[in-house]
């Protein structure tokens, strides 16, 4: 296990992941009852042309959309904070090197450098079927 970071501002780090977290949090509330609120109005509309049902499931699955990515960037902050509790917040769980204070400034809860970034991607994509 590395040394914990020392050459960044691990609590200033830590007030931008707990903001994030609060904003996020936030979003989900609202996106549920944005969703709760759809539902009673897909209800009321289920006598109406198809067409109209065909528009609302759309927008609800929109919605759920932006629900499942902000549960998902929700994980990776409380991950983050996790690492921050642990002292190894800032080094790329892949390679053990730090990670560039300009990639977390960017994007906080990250937990690779881009180097290992940029591979995963690359094994993702190349496990994923083309169409």
């Amino acid at each position: 296990m590395h040394e914990p970071r020392n050459d960044i501002d691990l609590s200033r780090f830590e007030g931008i992941l707990k903001r994030r977290r609060k904003a996020i949090v936030d979003d989900i509330s609202r996106e549920l009852e944005k969703h709760e609120d759809q539902r009673f109005a897909d209800l009321i509309q289920q006598a109406a042309d198809p067409d109209d049902r065909s528009v609302a499931d759309l927008l609800v699955d929109l919605n759920l959309s932006e629900l499942n990515r902000d549960v998902e960037e929700l994980r990776a902050i409380e991950y983050a904070l996790a690492r921050v509790r642990a002292g190894s917040y800032g080094i790329c769980r892949a390679c053990g090197e730090p990670i560039p204070e300009e990639r977390l400034e960017a994007i906080p809860e990250t937990p690779l450098c881009v180097e290992c970034q940029s591979r995963a991607e690359e094994a993702r994509d190349a496990r994923t079927p083309s169409l």
